[in-house]
């Protein structure tokens, strides 16, 4: 499963094609010219995707969807984010975490209310 936390909210995508074609989306970041900006998405399935980072690249199954300093988006593993981009990352991904699962129960909690009219996240 793929969610992206965009302006307009959550979204879920099933295939990872579909995050490498987002417009911005580069598979080879370098993570010392580029910073992180912040985490929009994290992503957990059963195939193995490359990690995005220049010269790094190791295979993981779960991973997050970062944004850089020069805005481009790469994917990453918890371990090469705590290893390019230390204290920072930990803290961001600590604070996506948090806002993600607040969205999520916000969602599911209207789902269920009466008035609720259909609407997904």
């Amino acid at each position: 499963m793929i969610t992206i936390s965009t302006e307009k909210g959550l979204f879920r995508v099933q295939q990872w094609d579909d995050v490498c074609t987002r417009p911005g989306f580069t598979p080879d970041l370098d993570p010392v010219a580029f910073p992180l900006r912040a985490i929009i998405g994290r992503y957990v399935f059963g195939e193995q995707v490359r990690c995005g980072l220049k010269h790094f690249h190791t295979m993981h199954n779960h991973g997050y969807i970062v944004v850089a300093e020069n805005g481009k988006e790469t994917n990453i593993g918890k371990d090469c984010g705590k290893r390019y981009f230390s204290v920072d990352f930990e803290q961001t991904k600590r604070w996506f975490e948090r806002d993600l699962e607040a969205s999520v129960t916000y969602c599911l909690t209207r789902r269920s209310s009466p008035s609720h009219t259909g609407e997904s996240y």
